[in-house]
């Protein structure tokens, strides 16, 4: 074979030098050919030609028949840019797509050699031609993975920051703010705003890019997304206003402000249409096609935005009052103590304190069970409120030990209200029968520097009728005299009631997203603490993990409701998207919460064999609060109804509970719940 002015045709035989080429040419999976400039024709294409692209080597005849066989799209440049390379005497290495005699799209490489004489000059050209279509189609795939692993992370981190000041009880104003600078930054957009529906109007609440003004009444009926929204409850977008017929009126509003395409979600606020979130842009590419659900996401935040402002009246008693009880509970005690101390100190009036505790309290919910615990300290509570005066201050500040707050009342004054409090706290039994009695300490403002102090001398006097019997109460100043200069108990210690209003009130919108979840995360904290109290922890350590066990699920607000509310099985991606909430929700929770409190949230979804997520941990590795709320989680799980389930009775519950110990979950766990549940301990079926 001879390439140069004299051409050997494609269907004539080789020369004898040239069988040696051909054997190795037939060897390779490609496409090897020769190509004479000055004749315009092939001299030599190799039989793979037909395998890989269909055309027999008959059709390789000169330059235009290889151009036809060009992609339309990629045939002027590649021909141009073949041309140019060899006018310029370059070998050159391109890619290009070839339409396969089948109608295929073929991706090709085609690696281009001069040959030249003697003298330098070019007579001809070789080339191998290989298909690269399958490279190209994973090349592509991986791009697109990294894409959209990139847009998740930008989307998780707009979602957790908004989400972090939702839970820091941010006003509602800033929030909305927010939200929708956040819409603009993450959908690449110049514009977004949230409006509340107020009839036929939209009202601007929030807006970014200068597309609308605060207070600015927007159209909520015609062809607009806010008016779809409005109609439908559902996501609606208009992906070019060019579109919509000449005349009409918001094209030709759109348009004169230059705005090209919107999209716009639907804010629910307790199962009502609130308002909506609108994104527009001026780009001529318009919105990403998955613009509507990541505004869906930023929309269910202000929608727990919302929720929070209009239900500020009951934070902030759920945030002041004792839930079991109704008493004011240890924050809005500290508050008031403060308050009384400043007073009492600006006046020169008395102030006095009485710490109080129930006697072997312990054995009550050992013997009766909890929920009978519970109705005692209900009983207790009514029969203390009935003996306070109006302007005391009478708290529960955590398991079973109350304050009394006693303005106006010197010491002696206080411990005679303290002893009629427990002579009737003593004179009749509780709930069940119960008999039960009560130890206080009594401390007055004026013996101490200031309301820490206070409250530390109260709890020592009842430190020291504790020490000699119970079912007394000493003054601070009997104290004094007794100690005879002896140092008494260490101060108060931590505080045990740490309020998280905000992330709590996002823990319950996110289980509202589903009917079939309303207070799962309540319940999980419930048997939380009722596990945590059989495993022996003490107060504050519980009260650490009801906050964490309130929030385990807050991270579920980065999953879309199409995978959260699917009855059927999900896909791997929906599962590895299910699993980002723990992650998530460890990061939201870090604002607010102990790095302790976070390893529980973060890896509650661990197993004791090691097979769980986000850290694949095993054993004792497991944070054990983390173990403790798996157990919890699980148990409500099974016990309430879900969209894909039915409730499982409690007894098969435990049996399940019974075979993964020592597999899925710790086996000192499981142990305390089934002692629970021997003695009644988890309350009534289905809500522990």
């Amino acid at each position: 074979m001879t390439i140069g002015p004299h051409v050997t045709p494609l269907d004539s035989p080789p020369d004898a030098d040239d069988l040696g080429l051909l054997e190795l040419v037939q060897d390779l999976d490609a496409i090897i050919w020769a190509f004479d400039p000055a004749a315009d024709r092939f001299t030599f294409v190799s039989e793979h030609a037909e395998r890989v692209l269909g055309y027999p080597r008959s059709a390789w005849t000169d330059f235009a028949s290889w151009a036809a066989m060009i992609h339309p799209d990629d045939r002027a440049a590649t021909a141009s840019f073949c041309m140019a390379q060899t006018a310029a005497g370059r070998d050159h290495d391109f890619e290009y797509r070839v339409v396969a005699r089948d109608g295929r799209e073929v991706w090709v490489r085609d690696i281009v050699r001069l040959a030249r004489d003697d003298a330098g000059t070019v007579v001809g050209l070789r080339g191998v031609i290989t298909d690269i279509t399958a490279q190209r189609v994973a090349q592509a795939r991986l791009a697109r993975l990294t894409e959209s692993q990139e847009a998740f992370a930008a989307e998780q981190a707009a979602l957790r920051r908004v989400a972090i000041e939702v839970a820091r009880g941010t006003s509602a104003d800033e929030i909305f703010g927010a939200v929708a600078r956040e819409c603009a930054g993450l959908l690449g957009v110049e514009s977004a705003l949230v409006a509340r529906f107020e009839g036929r109007e939209a009202v601007v609440v929030a807006s970014h890019g200068g597309h609308s003004t605060l207070g600015e009444r927007l159209p909520a009926t015609g062809d607009g997304a806010l008016a779809r929204v409005a109609t439908t409850r559902s996501s609606a977008a208009i992906a070019d206003y060019a579109s919509l017929p000449a005349g009409a009126p918001l094209r030709i509003h759109a348009l004169s402000h230059g705005y090209r395409a919107s999209v716009a979600a639907p804010v629910d606020v307790s199962g009502a249409l609130w308002g909506a979130v609108l994104a527009t842009t001026k780009r001529d590419d318009g919105l990403s096609p998955d613009a509507d659900v990541r505004l869906t996401r930023f929309a269910e935040l202000v929608a727990l935005a919302v929720a929070n402002a209009q239900a500020h009246t009951e934070l902030h008693e759920l945030a002041t009052t004792d839930t079991l009880t109704g008493l004011a509970n240890r924050r809005a005690f500290e508050q008031r103590l403060a308050d009384e101390a400043a007073r009492a100190r600006r006046h020169g009036h008395g102030l006095s304190l009485v710490i109080l505790d129930l006697d072997h309290f312990k054995e009550v919910n050992d013997v009766y069970g909890h929920p009978t615990g519970d109705e005692v300290l209900r009983q207790v509570a009514a029969r203390m409120r009935a003996l306070v005066r109006p302007g005391d201050t009478l708290a529960r500040m955590g398991g079973e030990e109350f304050a009394w707050l006693m303005p106006d009342a010197r010491e002696d004054a206080a411990r005679g209200a303290a002893e009629r409090l427990r002579h009737a706290i003593e004179a009749e039994g509780f709930a069940r029968g119960v008999s039960i009695t009560i130890s206080g300490g009594v401390c007055e403002l004026s013996r101490t520097g200031g309301p820490a102090e206070l409250y530390r001398l109260a709890d020592e006097a009842l430190y020291w009728a504790k020490e000699r019997g119970r079912n007394q109460v000493w003054r601070q100043s009997q104290v004094a005299s007794a100690r005879a200069g002896s140092e008494g108990r260490a101060g108060l210690g931590g505080d045990q009631s740490q309020t998280i209003r905000g992330i709590r009130a996002l823990a319950r919108a996110v289980d509202a997203k589903d009917p079939s979840t309303r207070l799962h995360s309540e319940r999980v904290a419930d048997l939380s603490v009722k596990l945590a109290t059989a495993l022996g922890w003490d107060i504050g350590r519980i009260t650490s993990l009801a906050e964490a066990a309130l929030i385990h699920d807050v991270g579920k607000i980065g999953v879309p409701d199409a995978i959260l509310l699917n009855p059927g099985p999900l896909t791997a991606a929906e599962y590895e998207t299910v699993k980002a909430h723990a992650v998530l929700g460890a990061q939201i929770g870090a604002e607010v919460l102990s790095p302790e409190q976070v390893s529980w949230v973060r890896h509650h979804h661990e197993r004791w064999d090691g097979g769980g997520y986000p850290g694949g941990l095993a054993g004792a590795e497991i944070p054990v609060g983390a173990l403790v709320i798996a157990v919890a989680d699980a148990m409500d799980v099974m016990c309430s109804a879900r969209i894909y389930a039915a409730p499982r009775p409690r007894a098969e519950a435990l049996d399940e509970m019974r075979r993964e110990r020592g597999r899925q979950f710790a086996p000192v766990v499981v142990d305390a719940l089934l002692r629970l549940a021997a003695t009644d301990g988890l309350g009534v079926d289905g809500a522990h």
